[in-house]
């Protein structure tokens, strides 16, 4: 059974791909490729305060969440509704710090395309780590009463604190991403 996409759903699919970013680039004169897209640049310039609380809430999510992992929790070695979400939180918390470290690689203003990457979707890369954080603590909590180990509460204790530390970072990270203001500014012929 063959299936076809429209002309929209085919427009729309493109810009997943791997190389859609080479739609901003177009050749010169001199058959050199320039860069055609537009700039977004934060509305107040505050870029500093930006890149501190980026690093901060990164940095205490990404640490809590690995070290959430290193805990000696019997449920974490054999149960797979508790690994599930570990491995999910770990992911989308290492995006969160992919997107990180590619906003701070490219200068400012940044281009459309690695706005799109970055820093348009921290929000959703911060949410989804959360969530999987809190489907964990969800997790750990239904392990322990169903398993009734006994001895493992200086372990849960800190394996819920650090989870709290995680979802509040994101929730942050996310409140704070969603109210910096971009504007998309045209192409520069000089950057």
């Amino acid at each position: 059974m063959h299936f076809r996409l429209g002309k929209d759903a085919m427009a729309n699919r493109d810009r997943f791909k791997k190389r859609s970013y080479l739609r901003f680039f177009a050749p010169n004169a001199g058959g050199e490729y320039t860069y055609t897209g537009g700039y977004y640049a934060l509305k107040d310039g505050g870029y500093g305060a930006y890149a501190v609380r980026l690093v901060v809430f990164t940095a205490i999510a990404s640490v809590c969440a690995v070290l959430s992992g290193v805990l000696d929790l019997p449920g974490m070695k054999n149960s797979f509704y508790l690994i599930i979400p570990f491995i999910s939180e770990v992911g989308f918390t290492g995006s969160v710090v992919w997107g990180a470290v590619r906003y701070f690689a490219n200068a400012k203003p940044l281009r459309e395309y690695v706005y799109t990457a970055t820093a348009g979707a921290f929000h959703r890369r911060a949410l989804l780590s959360a969530v999987f954080a809190a489907v964990g603590v969800v997790s750990e909590t239904v392990f322990l009463i169903l398993s009734g180990e006994k001895g493992q509460a200086f372990a849960a204790a800190g394996f819920y604190l650090l989870k709290a530390a995680v979802i509040i970072s994101m929730l942050l990270l996310r409140h704070f991403v969603r109210g910096a203001e971009w504007t998309l500014s045209a192409a520069q012929t000089k950057r």
